[in-house]
């Protein structure tokens, strides 16, 4: 279920969530920003946000996921954060999942930074823009830093328009 909170809020979630969510816009409840390791997490994010998401994952989504060639164990999977901004006329972001299995972050580092070998083969563009993403692992997290800067945003508008769609992204 979804809700418009206000504005600049849309929330996501079960009804007992979205309620949460409404409280918290109306400043009763606990924010997850009162949760001490989540807020270690979110002081990491970038500052020019246009979008931020945060949401816990379900313990019974928390499991090895068979990709064929990548099999990732999400087992210890917890949250996923993400904020994406525009300034300096470039889009910037940030995505953490919050897993605590270092192992397993180092295994989905390395399958993300094997598939984006393969971009290479969609263009000059789109390897461009998959190579910006700067991959990274901890005992506690994986996280995800990009930097696109708006010429390359457009021209890769411009070519998924010129294939109808491609990869149905923009």
């Amino acid at each position: 279920a979804f809700a418009f909170i206000d504005d600049n809020t849309i929330a996501g979630g079960t009804p007992d969530e979205l309620k949460q969510s409404i409280d918290l816009s109306k400043g009763k409840g606990k924010s997850v920003l009162d949760n001490a390791e989540l807020k270690n997490f979110f002081a990491k994010l970038k500052s020019n946000a246009i979008i931020s998401v945060g949401f816990s994952i379900p313990k019974e989504n928390r499991k090895m996921v068979d990709g064929g060639m990548f099999k990732l164990d999400m087992s210890k999977a917890e949250t996923f954060i993400m904020n994406i901004g525009h300034e300096n006329k470039k889009w910037e972001g940030n995505l953490i999942l919050i897993s605590h299995n270092e192992e397993a972050n180092q295994s989905i580092v390395s399958a993300i930074n094997s598939m984006k070998m393969l971009a290479a083969a969609a263009g000059p563009e789109v390897n461009e823009a998959v190579q910006s993403f700067d991959l990274r692992a901890t005992a506690d997290s994986v996280t995800a830093e990009f930097s696109i800067p708006d010429d390359l945003f457009d021209k890769l508008q411009k070519q998924f328009k010129e294939r109808k769609g491609g990869l149905g992204m923009f």
